[in-house]
């Protein structure tokens, strides 16, 4: 479920960290 999106870049990045955390 990953939309690219460029200008959400660092929202998806957000998202990975608090996948991880």
């Amino acid at each position: 479920m990953h939309i690219p999106r460029h200008h959400n870049n660092l929202l998806e990045k957000w998202v990975l960290v608090d996948i991880i955390l």
